[in-house]
């Protein structure tokens, strides 16, 4: 257990440390989602335009 005296650079790499790859893709979920919305639409923007 710390004893409150590390510093705040260390708190955040322990908090990176602490979080895998698993937070990170939920982290960037939102965005994919979208990204994937917008290359649908695209798609049948392309698709009724031929």
């Amino acid at each position: 257990m710390p004893d409150g005296k590390d510093s705040l650079s260390e708190r955040d790499e322990r908090k990176k440390e602490e979080q895998g790859p698993l937070a990170k893709v939920l982290r960037l979920a939102p965005l994919l989602n979208l990204a994937l919305h917008f290359l649908e639409l695209i798609l049948k923007i392309i698709g009724v335009v031929k």
